[in-house]
């Protein structure tokens, strides 16, 4: 009320005020408003919590209410005039806003009776179009439910058709019972294709609620059952027989009902379940227990642990067959797929089985297999008893068995067109699962070689001949157990059947423990010889170092020669690139220790040669030449010291004494290949060294040429009795 007095009385005040005033009055009313701003009695007024009640009984408290009252006056005044200052400085914007305002009005107005034509002539509309939009909106309600009703009928008369044409395909015997007959109806596959169809009508619960359709359902359900049982029972009996026309027809119903896939997912489980029961039954420890009890010789007497093993083996060599059964089957399966295709479609029903880019139906359950294989021998290891005792020590055995089982496989699957039961890397993955055994196996073979070799130098003592014979013994008959293909025990016919001619991963497994037991007999052996200037003289017999010496090379000579004739010719590439560096190594570290006896005899020879150019010897001195019957002095030297060292040495070497001769003994030099090399080198070294002095020789007359001549018989026949 106070702000429109002062509005008023603004605009009836006198307008001839000059702009001087205005500023004056502009400059007064801001340092009034500061000074308002800053007066304490109105300050608590400006706070955004401000009470009145709680600030009139503070007055009261206090005592002062006069005074209060007095400055609250006097605030009031000054806050007038500060209003009436304001009103008078924006004046000008005053009245502008109130002819705006005035426009507001008349505008308003304006819209309010726009707005209510507006309003009217919607509802005249809205009376004229509402009866035809609900006539609209019922004909389309009843369109759609005709339309629904329509199409029900549709179905259904497609249903009820169709079920009376699988009543042309199906005996309806009306007991829900299941087809005995293993050879499928030739319109059980159309029966499939009808249900197949129905199948997919009676998704539909409007179509399985219609009381005609309802009425068929029962006879469906009948037909369902009986036409895949027929079908269950021709691809068992096909899958069995390894009938193609059988497992044909039944992967054509499984294939019109929509279900080939996942039936052939389920047969591979149903084999891969028989293939572990097969394997859990063949190695269940209890079991050959409880089966073998009281099987003694003696009446009431307890089975012994060797009766146990061969349980093991005979129910090993059982399960191949069952083993054979399961993947040939599944290989037929998949021979027949990739064949037959749906004479409508045209589609591959292995491609319907398998999708492009995954592996084989065959390569699927080839792992599935070797996985059951492996899991089964995984746990028949960590059990440990006589079931893991007769698999380590007969794995042989046991490879032989699963080897015979791969050839018979890939000789029975071998069919042109058609990928065979085991895939390319399916051997590796078979024996992969063996692994365990095998890794036993290898360990303990080359603890028995270990065994072997550490024996002959258990003592400290010197091998016997006896002691290397024994040795070369001992390392055939490991090698013929890990080697043999009947392993363990005699092989059943069944397992040396299917057994392969040759398997390299064995013949590797034999050969490289048996390279390390070559490997450190060497080693002991260089441990064991004496070196010195002692054991290089050749001026006397042999000293009891020397023939200490030529025992270990002896050694060395007979396992070297025994092992490369009685085991290295036995065995494939595969293992012999194993086995040689080993006989390698034993034949370098032999003729390393013979070879200083070679030189210092040679070089002594050598030396009795070269007496060839003293004087007199073949240098002519004039005289008639006659028949020369004797040999020069020099080379009867040479053939006696080829004598004594053939009789003192070589023979020793051989281990074989002074009887009979080196020569005849080493003939060829390949029955004694280390001494005979050594030997033939020297034999060639004289010659050499013979002939280059004999050229030499000048002058030579007659009568040298032919004491040469005679020489060199004497030489020939020297070496040929001594040495070759």
């Amino acid at each position: 009320a106070r702000v429109a007095c002062w509005v008023g009385g603004a605009m009836g005040a006198d307008n001839n005020d000059t702009a001087a005033d205005a500023v004056a009055a502009e400059a007064a009313a801001a340092a009034l408003s500061a000074a308002l701003v800053a007066d304490p009695t109105l300050a608590p007024f400006l706070q955004p919590g401000y009470d009145a009640a709680a600030y009139a009984s503070g007055v009261l408290r206090s005592g002062s209410a006069a005074s209060c009252t007095l400055q609250l006056n006097t605030g009031l005044g000054a806050l007038d005039a500060e209003l009436r200052a304001e009103v008078v400085a924006q004046y000008d914007q005053l009245l502008e806003a109130v002819a705006s305002l005035r426009d507001t009005e008349r505008a308003l107005g304006d819209i309010k009776l726009g707005a209510g034509a507006l309003r009217a002539s919607a509802a005249r509309v809205g009376a004229e179009l509402a009866e035809p939009h609900r006539q609209l909106v019922e004909r389309t309600r009843q369109l759609r439910n005709l339309s629904a009703v329509v199409d029900l009928l549709r179905r259904s008369v497609r249903a009820l058709k169709l079920a009376a044409k699988l009543r042309d395909h199906v005996d309806d015997e009306g007991d829900g019972g299941t087809a005995t007959k293993a050879a499928v109806r030739p319109d059980a596959a159309k029966a499939a294709q009808l249900l197949a169809e129905i199948g997919v009508l009676l998704v539909d619960t409007d179509v399985a609620r219609v009381e005609a359709v309802a009425a068929q359902r029962p006879f469906i359900d009948r037909a369902a059952i009986k036409v895949r049982a027929q079908a269950e029972a021709s691809l068992r009996s096909g899958m069995e027989t390894l009938s193609q026309a059988e497992v044909g027809q039944a992967l054509q119903i499984f294939f019109n009902s929509g279900e080939l896939a996942g039936v052939v997912q389920e047969l591979a489980r149903r084999y891969t379940v028989q293939v572990s029961q097969t394997a859990a039954n063949a190695l269940d420890a209890t079991s050959i227990a409880s089966g073998t009890k009281g099987g003694g010789a003696g009446r009431g007497k307890a089975p012994s642990t060797s009766q146990w093993r061969e349980e093991v083996w005979q129910r090993l060599t059982a399960s191949m067959d069952d083993m054979y059964a399961a993947v040939v089957a599944m290989w037929h399966l998949q021979r027949v797929a990739a064949k037959k295709r749906d004479p409508i479609s045209h589609a591959c029903f292995l491609d319907v089985i398998v999708e492009e880019g995954q592996s084989t139906l065959t390569e699927r359950f080839w792992k599935a297999f070797t996985d059951v294989i492996a899991q089964h021998m995984a746990n028949a290891f960590r059990t440990s008893g006589f079931i893991k005792d007769a698999l380590v020590e007969g794995y042989p055995r046991l490879a032989t068995l699963f080897d015979g089982l791969i050839d018979r496989l890939e000789r029975d699957t071998e069919v042109r067109g058609v990928a065979p039961a085991v895939p390319v890397n399916g051997r590796a993955m078979l024996f992969h699962a063996l692994a365990p055994f095998r890794d036993a196996f290898a360990q303990a073979s080359a603890e028995r070689y270990e065994s072997a070799v550490g024996s002959l130098f258990a003592r400290g003592a010197v091998p016997t001949r006896g002691a290397a014979l024994k040795l070369c013994a001992a390392l055939r008959t490991e090698v013929a157990r890990a080697n043999s293909k009947a392993g363990v025990g005699a092989v059943s016919a069944a397992a040396s059947t299917y057994a392969s001619s040759t398997d390299a991963d064995m013949a590797v497994l034999v050969a490289s423990p048996l390279s390390q037991a070559l490997y450190q007999l060497a080693e002991r052996v260089e441990y064991h010889i004496t070196t010195g200037p002692e054991t290089k003289q050749v001026t006397a017999a042999p000293s009891s170092t020397q023939q200490r010496n030529f025992n270990l090379c002896g050694l060395l000579a007979d396992v070297h020669k025994d092992v490369a004739m009685h085991v290295l010719t036995q065995l494939p590439a595969e293992a012999v690139a194993v086995l040689s560096p080993a006989l390698q190594n034993m034949f370098a570290a032999g003729t390393d220790n013979l070879n200083p006896i070679f030189r210092a005899m040679a070089q002594r020879l050598e030396e009795t040669l070269l007496t060839m150019h003293d004087p007199g010897v073949y240098v002519d001195d004039g005289a008639q030449v006659g028949a020369v019957t004797e040999p020069s002095t020099y080379m009867r030297n040479l053939r006696r010291q080829l004598q004594a060292f053939s009789t003192d040495f070589v023979s020793k070497m051989l281990s074989a004494g002074p009887v009979g001769s080196v020569a005849r003994t080493l003939s060829p030099p390949q029955k004694h290949p280390m001494v005979g090399k050594l030997v033939l080198k020297m034999a060639r070294r004289l010659c050499a060294f013979f002939v280059r002095h004999a050229a030499l020789v000048r002058p030579l007359g007659d009568a040298g040429r032919l004491r040469m001549a005679r020489d060199i018989a004497e030489l020939e026949a020297a070496i040929g009795e001594a040495l070759v």
